[in-house]
């Protein structure tokens, strides 16, 4: 069909009759990659908002996704517009190579969705360089099904010939479609005004921090990158030196903190001059203690031990994106992790003043070991950082039994245990196990359990690694027991994280079958919420001082402030958001989405897995109204900016004076820890003894 003369100029009449199919070559390659760039973003629109969900209506459902659509189709009319000024053979390299680039960037969205249940971002994906040591994880979470994210691809290489001849045909008058770049961009910049919209209406930083998942979805994963790398950059670009004003707020934070410290325990100083060992042990969580399936124990060890030590019931993760970096430094440094990305990745330059450089202070040697190489996480790095004299990776130990992503857990503790007897007294030592890491590749030999319909699931492979970590250590534990160490020191033995345990569906089987757990209520159920989000805690004292279960509620921010407080240590320059578990009568856990924790309330943030905010009574399981925690929510919210503030200034050394100032004290000299002008602050009432001594 021919465009009539008297609605186009001559020439462009002339250039439509005898350049039709040059059109087509022109435009068909793009329009081919977009189509197929969009269908892949609306892919993660799927697995947010599933199509079927009980909670969505179609017409809603139906709504987002035509949304989530014209939003990316918008920021890829944008990119592929200058593409329509090259020549067409380098126009397609060009569009070939981009969607082989946005193609991977979506996958790895989707990877980074099924482990984190979050989307990737430019913090997490500076942390890109260890992606080699869990290429193990990375296999075992892709799908047969994802080699559709490739079809595109493969085609136009197989269309490849076709274009290239006919692309070769004399085509009379051609010049570069300057209308077409024209158009492509205008069209992508309206359709833009609709993600901005969305950012805008959110707020920048509640769509962020809060809404992040739903917000990516809503806006298309490209929109999304784009917001966050624009953010990254002007985050870095913003000056390190806070106002004075805002050094005041935080130190007014952190002198309210210490006016309601908690007083002294019963137990205080009753390891006293005692070593400290800590066992950092991959994804173990609490409610395998105890746990038992087909009348099997899942860790007979660890029950044991927590017959004979402080357990702590209701202690839950404060990690995020970080996972086992966040445990790390959320139970070493008593902070709260980043709002995106890990502290050793991208604040390896700060200086810290953590528990294994309080302890240095006090006369400890400090040693930690991990079977992986030393370069996940930064871990080589930052660990002198965070105190430890000493370090022991992959590459200083030797050789010997590998399971999945370094040396197997067994094998770090046969390594360990020469090492801890060959230390001057009293020492710290930090051990971190691997074995039980995703994607549970334990070997046969070490199988011998029967679970059932569980066997091959990933939540059964995940119980089948659990046991041997419980085996293994409670081999290392009977060693330390023979050759005195154990009634010499104070044994931790935490969780880093919660596991990713796969279908959910499983663990509800689990639980409800062996674990006296009703089964799941439609939406959010906080009985279950405590179990995927609960951490084994527990802590072994010599001649099983204190030993029976706690009930307050705890997390990694209080790891550090129990131990020093039950080694006696009353240091009032390290900076804490956590408190001692065992003098804390009330509780207030906070965890990086703003979600919080009370004695009896439980308030959990909107996020991919709920269209709301809930709140929960513990005990009954009640519905209660969110908006009467308004306060609680604020106080959180504080809580989070005021770690974030010390975190991204580097104000460790600064709030660690200012602590010794408004208390009256001399700061001891410590050489990791710069000299700094401490403003006055604000002095609380009855400030003349330290923390900890008032009546």
């Amino acid at each position: 069909m021919e465009a009539p003369e008297f609605l186009l100029p001559r020439r462009a009449a002339r250039w439509w009759q005898f350049n039709r199919r040059a059109l087509l070559l022109e435009t068909g390659p793009a329009l081919f990659f977009l189509a197929a760039l969009v269908a892949k973003s609306l892919y993660f629109v799927l697995i947010v908002y599933p199509p079927f969900a009980d909670w969505i209506r179609p017409r809603a459902w139906a709504e987002r996704v035509s949304l989530a659509g014209l939003c990316s189709l918008g920021a890829l009319l944008i990119a592929v517009s200058p593409l329509f000024l090259v020549p067409p053979r380098r126009r397609l390299v060009w569009l070939w190579a981009g969607s082989l680039v946005l193609t991977l960037i979506i996958l790895a969205d989707v990877l980074h969705y099924r482990y984190f249940g979050d989307i990737l971002s430019v913090s997490a994906a500076a942390a890109g360089r260890q992606v080699g040591t869990i290429s193990q994880s990375i296999i075992g979470l892709l799908q047969p099904a994802d080699i559709f994210f490739f079809a595109d691809l493969l085609l136009a290489l197989l269309l490849l010939p076709w274009y290239s001849r006919h692309l070769a045909a004399p085509r009379p008058g051609y010049s570069p479609p300057v209308p077409l770049a024209a158009l492509s961009l205008v069209a992508g910049l309206l359709l833009s005004a609709l993600p901005v919209s969305i950012v805008r209406g959110a707020g920048p930083t509640n769509f962020y921090a809060f809404f992040k998942i739903r917000g990516a979805a809503k806006i298309g994963v490209l929109n999304y990158h784009l917001l966050d790398i624009v953010r990254h950059v002007s985050f870095r670009a913003r000056a390190q030196d806070l106002p004075v004003g805002e050094r005041t707020r935080i130190c007014s934070f952190l002198t309210d903190r210490w006016s309601v410290a908690d007083a002294r325990s019963d137990l205080f100083g009753v390891a006293a001059g005692k070593n400290v060992i800590l066992v950092m042990a991959e994804g173990l969580q609490n409610f395998v203690l105890d746990l038992r399936v087909n009348g099997q124990e899942i860790t007979p060890h660890l029950n044991a031990l927590a017959r004979r030590s402080l357990t702590f019931e209701n202690f839950y993760n404060q990690t995020w994106r970080g996972v086992t970096a966040d445990g790390e430094f959320t139970s070493l440094q008593s902070l709260h992790p980043l709002p995106d990305g890990a502290v050793p990745v991208l604040r390896t330059s700060n200086r810290f003043r953590a528990l294994p450089h309080v302890l240095g202070e006090h006369g400890y040697t400090t040693l930690s070991a991990h079977g992986a190489t030393g370069a996940i996480w930064a871990m080589r790095d930052i660990h002198p950082r965070y105190g430890f004299t000493q370090s022991y990776f992959q590459e200083e130990l030797r050789d010997g039994e590998r399971i999945g992503m370094g040396l197997s857990d067994g094998e770090l503790f046969r390594q360990a245990a020469p090492l801890l007897e060959a230390l001057p007294e009293p020492f710290m030592a930090y051990l971190v196990t691997l074995t039980s890491h995703h994607p549970y590749g334990l070997p046969q030999q070490y199988r011998d359990l029967d679970l059932g319909q569980l066997h091959d699931t990933r939540l059964g492979q995940y119980l089948e690694s659990v046991h041997y970590l419980d085996n293994v250590l409670g081999a290392a534990i009977q060693r330390l027991s023979l050759k005195g160490l154990l009634d010499r020191s104070l044994l931790v033995v935490y969780g880093d994280h919660p596991a990713s345990l796969g279908d959910q569906r499983d663990l509800d089987t689990l639980l409800s079958r062996y674990a006296e757990h009703p089964q799941r209520v439609p939406g959010f159920d906080q009985r279950y919420w405590r179990a995927e989000q609960g951490i084994a805690f527990l802590i072994h004292l010599p001649n099983d001082a204190g030993a029976g279960r706690r009930t307050v509620a705890g997390g990694h921010l209080d790891i550090a402030p129990t131990v020093l407080h039950l080694l006696g240590i009353d240091d009032l320059g390290m900076v804490t958001f956590g408190r001692d578990l065992t003098a804390a009568e009330s509780s207030f856990v906070v965890f990086r989405d703003g979600s919080f924790l009370t004695g009896d309330t439980l308030c959990v943030r909107e996020s991919a897995q709920r269209s709301s905010t809930q709140c929960r009574d513990t005990r009954t399981g009640q519905s209660l109204a969110p908006t009467r925690y308004r306060q609680r929510f604020e106080a959180a919210r504080q809580q989070l900016e005021f770690s974030d503030l010390i975190l991204f200034n580097d104000l460790i050394p600064w709030a660690s004076a200012t602590q010794w100032q408004r208390r009256g004290r001399a700061r001891p000299d410590s050489g990791s820890l710069a000299t700094v002008d401490a403003p006055t602050c604000p002095t609380p009432a009855g400030a003349a003894a330290p923390a900890g001594t008032r009546e």
